[in-house]
């Protein structure tokens, strides 16, 4: 199939668009709206509101108690739902078996940033981390905001 091509102010540089077969621009559109998905603010809130309803439950040990697997399956849960719903909205006839399959075949391809972020959704350690992360956040958060708004905080740490 002939591959369309825009020529840019420099001759050498050739710009492709529309390249490939429809397998391969139907991967990259979802690419695009996966990463639209990933960095969206619908998503950050989900994972904001996960992690203020669940990070209490993580204490910063070696010790992984059975509780952090079970919240850590149901992350996993909320996340891919809200990931293939969207997508669903998105593209066209969107099926995630067969954007699995494509996405290990072609995983070379996929944005780093993208496919750190879907590991992300099965790799434990790093999700616990990212519970302990926000829990100390939450904290000092809280700690800042008991502070900006308490008279006797503030004198307290003058």
């Amino acid at each position: 199939h002939a591959a369309m091509a825009e020529l840019d102010a420099d001759p050498e540089e050739v710009i492709e668009t529309n390249v490939g077969t429809a397998e391969e621009i139907r991967f990259d559109a979802t690419m695009g709206a996966l990463e639209e998905i990933l960095m969206s603010e619908a998503f950050a809130q989900l994972q904001t509101a996960f992690c203020a309803k669940h990070a209490d439950v993580f204490e910063s040990t070696d010790e992984n108690k059975h509780e952090y697997h079970d919240v850590f399956a149901k992350y996993a849960r909320t996340m891919e739902a809200h990931i293939e719903a969207t997508l669903a909205e998105k593209v066209a006839d969107f099926s995630m078996t067969d954007f699995t399959t494509a996405l290990v075949e072609r995983k070379d391809e996929a944005p780093g940033d993208v496919l750190d972020l879907l590991l992300g959704l099965s790799d434990f350690v790093e999700f616990k981390q990212m519970m302990l992360a926000f829990k100390e956040g939450a904290q000092l958060d809280l700690l800042v905001h008991h502070e900006n708004t308490n008279p006797s905080a503030r004198a307290a740490h003058k």
